[in-house]
């Protein structure tokens, strides 16, 4: 940066600030889903798009790509003459690369790289209403949590009680700035019967259900430019990744890989994440993605001598934080 005057100093701060905002990024790590890094494995990688301070939510994307070990597979797939590279590769087989702005293209064309998946698209893709989704309540009686369903509520009548303990837990009372007027004035108008009292008021229980319904993920902001209806899904599914990785949970492994430490599934850290990693959750949900991988080749366990055929019986997940 280099600037003569004051006009330009401000220019180059704006170009640098305005070059921030334009990229895709993720201050996380990727998560690759592999013993060894061969043809056949995956990785995750987890981005996100700055949006305006006004949005409620920044664009977030998990996407998924393959690694090629071109010794592994015997082949040179870039034409070096050499089977020594490792590349990540799209839906198309094609390497990838990434440029300064995080956003992946083919390097054969520069074209933009097709991810085998993308989270973000996928949740988009669901209707808000089919997505399954618990949380915990802390059971004072028993003295242990115990785990519900997202709850629902039409509206009408007295919220179920298990709304209603969420609801409590929601930090909706004496807020300031009140968060029940923010979330109001941000609601099409007229705003929907649903939330609204008998006496049509955006009371204290139909706050609660707008937030609910929106960590549910309907269109409760109105962020749609197409319509202003509250049961379609809202403009981003998935929240912005940001200082959370992914953690992919494989199919049991063979105990002997466990006690050289060769692979993430034996950490017994990974089964206490929640209690012991603090995460970043800007849209307040830990997230489960089923991502069954292809059939592999059966083989036999060494504590059962059963014969079994991993990613069959099993799924993998990659679990963000956002």
């Amino acid at each position: 940066m280099r600037a003569d005057n004051a006009q330009d100093l401000q220019d180059e701060v704006t170009s640098a600030v305005v070059n921030i905002v334009a990229r895709a990024t993720a201050f996380s790590s990727t998560a690759i889903q592999t013993l060894e890094v061969g043809t056949g494995s995956t990785a995750f990688v987890p981005r996100f798009i700055p949006g305006s301070p006004t949005d409620a939510l920044w664009d977030g994307h998990l996407f998924r790509f393959d690694l090629y070990n071109e010794f592994v597979a015997g082949h040179d797939l870039d034409g070096n003459g050499n089977l020594d590279g490792v590349f990540l590769v799209d839906k198309d087989g094609d390497i990838i690369t990434e440029d300064d702005k995080g956003a992946f293209h083919k390097q054969k064309n520069n074209a933009p790289a097709v991810p085998v998946w993308d989270a973000g698209v996928q949740l988009g893709a669901m209707p808000a209403a089919n997505r399954n989704i618990y949380t915990a309540l802390w059971d004072s009686t028993n003295s242990k949590w115990k785990t519900i369903a997202w709850p629902t509520w039409d509206g009408t009548g007295s919220p179920p009680a298990d709304f209603a303990s969420v609801r409590d837990l929601l930090g909706i009372d004496g807020t300031n700035p009140d968060a029940c007027a923010q979330i109001k004035s941000s609601m099409a108008t007229p705003i929907p019967a649903a939330y609204l009292s008998s006496t049509s008021t955006f009371d204290r229980d139909h706050c609660a259900k707008a937030i609910i319904d929106y960590v549910r993920g309907y269109n409760i902001l109105n962020e749609l430019t197409t319509t202003t209806s509250v049961t379609v899904n809202r403009a981003r599914m998935l929240g912005d990744i940001f200082h959370s990785s992914p953690v992919v949970i494989d199919p049991p492994v063979d105990q002997f890989i466990c006690n050289l430490g060769l692979h993430a599934q034996c950490v017994s850290t990974l089964y206490q994440y929640d209690t012991n990693q603090p995460v970043a959750r800007p849209d307040g949900v830990t997230r489960a993605i089923s991502t069954p991988s292809a059939p592999r080749p059966s083989r036999r366990t060494r504590s059962t001598g059963r014969t079994t055929r991993p990613g069959s019986a099993w799924c993998s997940w990659a679990r963000t934080t956002a």
